[in-house]
């Protein structure tokens, strides 16, 4: 018998929650996760204020899809997600991933569960809970649906964005505040490239309440989210594998 032991290569499913577990204690810093609720909580505060005015329906509505949906959520995906793969190449460590004997896509698919288990306490609950404030009672599942709905998607965006870009923080804020704040209005074409739609028109569908680039279809609105972090797994494991690691 051979005295020397052999050590075989994790599985795929074992890589993929040691990578995950790497990139949840890096990110879930307290500073972050204070000022991720400062954003949750402004949130709630702004429900509860809308809720007495003269149609509740529509401002608490307004306030979970303009706010919420449209600014905190990508907010707090591009803080977190950005930063994901972004730092770890900025600060020479990704190569020390790449030397794992592992599928190059456990790193993107890694990142976006992190930022996504991240964001479900710190972001998608303070919606729920304006939700439940507001007293709407059928904006409470729609919330709830719509936010997961949105972290998915921005989640894998800015990871992605994380992966190919420098800054990409500087890139998701154009993306947050140009993109889907301005250039959406010109024509539906550009409207349907702002993942702020998919979401929306699920809680303005669910009260019936107007809300701006709220007309996207129902499956439209639970696909393309989802489709946004599929494909972000995919560029990214592209990118990172053609990219100079060191």
């Amino acid at each position: 018998m051979s005295d020397q032991l052999t050590t075989k290569p994790p599985t795929a499913a074992t890589a993929l929650m040691i990578t995950y577990r790497l990139f949840l204690r890096g990110q879930l810093t307290r500073g972050r996760a204070l000022g991720l609720l400062v954003l949750g909580a402004l949130g709630v505060v702004l429900t509860a204020v809308f809720r007495t005015s003269d149609d509740p329906v529509e401002a608490s509505t307004t306030v979970i899809a303009e706010y919420s949906l449209a600014v905190m959520i990508p907010l707090c995906a591009l803080l977190i997600g950005a930063s994901l793969i972004g730092d770890l190449a900025e600060d020479k460590l990704l190569v020390y991933l790449w030397l794992k004997p592992i599928p190059r896509w456990i790193v993107p698919t890694a990142a976006i569960m992190a930022c996504f288990t991240i964001l479900v306490p710190l972001a998608v609950v303070p919606i729920v809970i304006a939700a439940i404030v507001s007293g709407v009672s059928d904006l409470i599942v729609a919330s709830l649906v719509a936010s997961l709905l949105a972290v998915a998607g921005y989640s894998g965006l800015f990871v992605a964005a994380g992966a190919r870009f420098n800054r990409a923080l500087v890139w998701g804020l154009l993306y947050i505040v140009v993109w889907e704040q301005l250039v959406a209005r010109i024509s539906d074409g550009t409207a349907r490239l702002a993942i702020r739609s998919y979401p929306a028109s699920v809680v303005s569908r669910a009260t019936g309440v107007d809300i701006y680039l709220a007309d996207r279809s129902t499956a439209a609105s639970f696909i393309v989210p989802i489709a946004v972090a599929v494909f972000a797994v995919i560029l990214s494991t592209w990118v990172l594998g053609r990219r100079d690691i060191d």
